[in-house]
């Protein structure tokens, strides 16, 4: 007796070929198509004892449904309406999202630097010493002199260094000078950031009437090293209390306003979903999840790589990308996803694209007329009502 190959019988490798294969064509041709390609299985194998050879045939025969689906799409559907449909349909966005987080995680080695500032706490922290400023606000540089008393007396530092980053004008270009003593110097080459600048000299023995400090603090001596700033600061009628900032906390500085902004954004981008049904759910929220997600791991990469200035802060021109341009691409972010839920079926999240009259012409009461669209499925709903019914919105299936 014969034995019959099922569909469920075909090896896996054959299976996965025909989903390939079959992919290449719209819904609407993919189920016949199918069920052509596994009679045909089912027709020319049947009965065969040796399964290797069979199966051997079976993957060769399988290579051939790509030709046959390309044929059947340009004869029966048209390659231009079918991209058109890949471009609009429901993974589309989440496919291409998925591409370029995999592609950013290999650029970066798996997101190297975003990761140090999540989730990286220094141990012997490498910090930045400035004084605030009563009059302007923010921070500004410490006397020499006040950094040089505490050299000599601190016992909460390992080493001490001072530096300064000045634009001098060398054969009609501007370069940036980074101006450090030795120390300065290695405490930079270790630091996981630094300051910007285009070449190095060192500062020699006398150093400028107000510089920039950076050191390195022994283990959890950090509130030991503020006390000890302070005392020196006592000492001298004019000295200021500075303040010892952490370099990790530099970097970390924009996470909590900007990381609440983001989310101020994402959660208003899943405010008109309110309307969906659950089908639709988990493709909204995966576009939205997934587009913030790029939006906040290209900003920590970019918080990785900003440099510091001698007042423990980023550069003026590195303000606006690190508070200004996440807020903005979440802003974006979010009115596009508004406005996608407004061309989304509220059902399945496809998009509506076959027009359709609604009520009766003539009507502004009582059942009034309108335009909508239906999807691909049969969902539509009401978008276009005139005069009173306008207020009136609902969707139909």
């Amino acid at each position: 007796m014969l034995s019959r190959t099922k569909p469920r019988d075909l090896p896996i490798e054959v299976r996965i070929t025909l989903a390939f294969a079959g992919s290449l064509l719209p819904s609407c041709l993919r189920g016949e198509w199918m069920r052509e390609w596994r009679a045909e299985f089912w027709h020319s194998f049947a009965g065969h004892q040796e399964q290797s050879l069979v199966r051997h045939h079976m993957r060769l025969r399988a290579l051939g449904a790509f030709a046959d689906a390309w044929t059947l799409l340009q004869l029966d559907y048209g390659v231009r309406r079918r991209m058109r449909d890949v471009i609009e349909s429901r993974l589309a966005p989440i496919v291409v999202m998925i591409v370029v987080l995999i592609s950013m995680a290999l650029a970066t080695g798996g997101f190297r630097e975003a990761r140090t500032i999540l989730f990286h706490d220094e141990q012997n922290a490498v910090v930045l010493v400035a004084q605030p400023n009563p009059f302007m606000g923010g921070n500004s540089l410490i006397p020499s002199a006040e950094a040089e008393a505490w050299a000599q007396r601190s016992r909460a530092t390992i080493d001490l260094g001072r530096w300064l980053v000045q634009e001098e004008r060398t054969s009609g270009h501007h370069e940036r000078v980074l101006k450090a003593d030795a120390n300065a110097i290695d405490l930079f080459s270790e630091a996981e950031i630094r300051p910007r600048f285009d070449r190095i000299e060192p500062m020699g023995v006398e150093a400028p009437a107000f510089v920039g400090v950076v050191a390195r603090l022994r283990k959890g001596a950090t509130a030991q090293a503020a006390e000890e700033l302070a005392q020196v600061a006592r000492l001298h009628k004019g000295w200021q209390r500075p303040a010892v900032i952490p370099i990790y906390e530099i970097r970390r500085a924009p996470l909590v306003p900007i990381g609440s902004v983001l989310l101020a954004w994402m959660l208003l981008s899943a405010l008109p979903l309110r309307h969906f049904r659950m089908p639709a759910w988990p493709w909204a929220l995966a576009e939205i999840g997934l587009c913030f997600s790029i939006i906040a791991v290209c900003w920590i990469e970019l918080i990785a790589r900003a440099p510091i200035t001698e007042t423990a802060g980023a550069p003026a021109g590195w303000d606006w990308a690190l508070y200004a341009l996440p807020a903005c691409a979440g802003l974006v972010a979010s009115w596009w996803f508004r406005w996608e839920a407004r061309r989304r079926c509220r059902t399945c999240y496809r998009v509506w694209r076959t027009p359709a009259s609604i009520g009766l012409p003539g009507r502004c009461l009582l059942d009034p007329s309108g335009h909508g669209y239906l999807c691909n499925e049969g969902h539509g709903a009401i978008l276009e009502i005139p005069l009173l019914g306008a207020f009136w919105e609902g969707t139909y299936s």
